[in-house]
């Protein structure tokens, strides 16, 4: 995997959160999800998931 190195704030601020963090990871281990599903991978609520994913 390529390294990329993040200088902008809003997308630090963004990748900042853990459960962020945890569903990026998981899209990228398994690819495209709802929040639904994501929420069940990661043992969270979908609201929460949601509301991260936006």
């Amino acid at each position: 995997m390529r390294e990329r190195r993040i200088e902008d704030v809003d997308t630090l601020r963004a990748l900042a959160h853990p459960l962020r963090l945890e569903a990026l990871g998981e899209l990228r281990a398994h690819g495209p999800a709802t929040a639904s599903e994501l929420a069940r991978a990661l043992g969270e609520s979908s609201g929460s998931l949601s509301y991260h994913l936006r």
